[in-house]
């Protein structure tokens, strides 16, 4: 990507993207009918929204329940307003508010973890990464709307080919930096070599997330990433991991964790079932009698942790229900990187005794 385009796309972004506003929390006071007071004004939200707002001030949905049964909705809207004070006099919170131009709604509401990372900031950042590193932007994804986020991915001008010892598996590598209002995390990414026929899958891999975008962050991730270790120690990671889904089978929950991440990013019921098949395997165990939600983690799956993970970063890479350059791909890819970086709930033992 040439800096012309670049700085197209980002003012492509910076024009486009929806209002966003940085306050305290307790600024805002539940009016009630999914309206919000602050100040003066009047502020319409969404049922997202203030479902949002109730999980920043920690009221869940068996507490609304009780309280709408006990006090109606007028005790709800108090007793909401009570835990949003409440929850701020020690230190107030700020959040990130963002409206919709269109329907005049709150959208969405984030927590800062530091302080608000301005986009034009984090553009600034990626172009010093370039400068400083010698690596070329090559692309940029993102979403301007309810939540929105970039991730601008660079290519290695240094990066080999490297084999894992599993004859179809080839890696080059390279960086990605990731922007919400909130936070900017940086990670590897690798594109590898699934078939014979030349067929590649990109792998993601966050390594660390930074709050704040001050001088001397930037230094050290520059520092960072002139680093060999950095490489190296991703590379070696990512081959642990790839050789423990190998052998490791995937439990009912993960299988549901990446499910409703499907259906997150807009995938259709029939096609996440048809990439996973989650539904089909509580079926399975439903006609069984041996279903029960809670024993999620405790129930094995038709396939392993790797061939759950090829199948989604395949679908990330390829599918053609999304332009090329869709964040929803980003979502979809660390929906799989999640899956292959925890735990696995299913543990793989040596059994000479079967």
């Amino acid at each position: 990507m040439n800096e012309s385009t670049f700085q197209r796309k980002q003012l492509q972004f910076l024009t486009s993207v929806w209002p966003q506003r940085v306050v305290r929390l307790d600024q805002l006071q539940y009016a009630g009918s999914n309206v919000f007071r602050m100040g003066d004004l009047e502020l319409p939200a969404t049922a997202e929204f203030v479902d949002s707002f109730d999980r920043l001030i920690g009221l869940n949905a068996r507490q609304k329940q009780a309280v709408r049964e006990a006090s109606g909705e007028e005790g709800l809207t108090n007793f909401r307003n009570y835990l949003d004070v409440a929850d701020n006099i020690s230190e107030a919170k700020r959040v990130v508010l963002v409206a919709s131009p269109k329907t005049r709604q709150l959208v969405s509401v984030r927590a800062l973890a530091n302080r608000y990372i301005p986009p034009q900031l984090f553009f600034e950042f990626a172009e010093i990464v370039a400068d400083e590193t010698g690596f070329d932007i090559y692309e940029m994804r993102y979403s301007t709307q309810a939540d929105p986020r970039i991730t601008i991915s660079f290519s290695n001008p240094h990066s080999h080919p490297l084999n894992l010892g599993r004859g179809e598996d080839f890696l080059t590598d390279g960086i990605f930096i990731e922007w919400r209002p909130e936070v900017v995390r940086l990670g590897h990414y690798y594109v590898r070599l699934v078939c014979t026929n030349g067929q590649t899958v990109r792998d993601t891999h966050r390594d660390y997330s930074l709050y704040q975008l001050g001088t001397d962050d930037i230094r050290k991730i520059i520092e960072l990433l002139k680093g060999k270790e950095f490489f190296a120690a991703g590379v070696e990671e990512f081959a642990s991991l790839m050789r423990t889904a190998e052998r490791t089978r995937i439990s009912l929950s993960e299988m549901g964790k990446v499910h409703n991440a499907l259906l997150s990013a807009g995938v259709a019921p029939q096609l996440a079932n048809d990439l996973l098949h989650y539904p089909d395997a509580v079926k399975a165990y439903q006609q069984r009698n041996l279903y029960c939600k809670g024993d999620e983690r405790q129930l094995v799956g038709p396939t392993t942790i790797w061939d759950a993970y090829n199948e989604l970063t395949a679908f990330a890479t390829h599918t053609d229900l999304w332009a090329p350059h869709d964040i929803r791909r980003a979502d979809v890819a660390n929906a799989a990187w999640r899956l292959l970086s925890k735990e696995p709930d299913i543990q793989t033992y040596c059994n000479i005794f079967e």
